[in-house]
């Protein structure tokens, strides 16, 4: 780059030059659908930043199948949480690799059968939520039936009949009988 003045004094002109570094962003072979710098990228990219200077990225996993893990990052930045989708970088000091990755989850799911009628026998929730949830692989999903009143819980059962009864761990229905009442 070059600077042009007419010379009709002294004067002193300095050239200042700023570092850039360059971030690269690597996909994992699967489970990450796009990472977004300035656009939605689906494959191995590179940027550069000037040094000081910051970005943000954000990552979509291969939903439902897949959630975000974590940001694996080599290089030094001050940096957000590396377990959140989107990753603000505020000041770069070296050059970065970063590379997001992605957990394989499980659909976990609970539904209410009744035996008798069509009346609902209580609710059911995974992990304290409504069904279905997306548990990772290793994780626990915690089954919780919570009765109406004129119903008993009868148990878990693998199908939605209620004819086999779980004895292992797999994808439950529950039942919710009604309670037999004397008059």
């Amino acid at each position: 780059t070059t600077y042009t003045a007419n010379a009709i004094e002294d004067k002193a002109y300095t050239a200042k030059f700023i570092k850039l570094y360059t971030v690269s962003v690597n996909f994992p072979a699967e489970g990450i659908s796009t990472v977004t710098y300035d656009r939605p990228q689906s494959q191995t990219f590179t940027f550069e930043v000037k040094a000081g200077e910051g970005f943000s990225l954000t990552a979509s996993p291969n939903a439902p199948d897949y959630a975000f893990d974590k940001w694996v990052f080599t290089g030094t930045a001050e940096h957000s949480e590396l377990t959140n989708p989107i990753l603000n970088v505020s000041k770069v000091t070296s050059n970065l690799t970063v590379n997001p990755t992605a957990e394989r989850v499980y659909k976990a799911e609970a539904q209410i059968v009744t035996r008798y009628g069509t009346t609902v026998g209580g609710t059911v929730k995974i992990n304290n939520q409504t069904s279905p949830v997306y548990v990772k692989a290793g994780e626990v999903a915690s089954f919780a039936a919570t009765v109406s009143p004129t119903f008993v819980f009868d148990g878990w059962y693998k199908d939605a009949e209620g004819t086999e009864r779980v004895s292992e761990n797999l994808v439950y229905a529950p039942i919710m009988n009604p309670e037999e009442i004397t008059l």
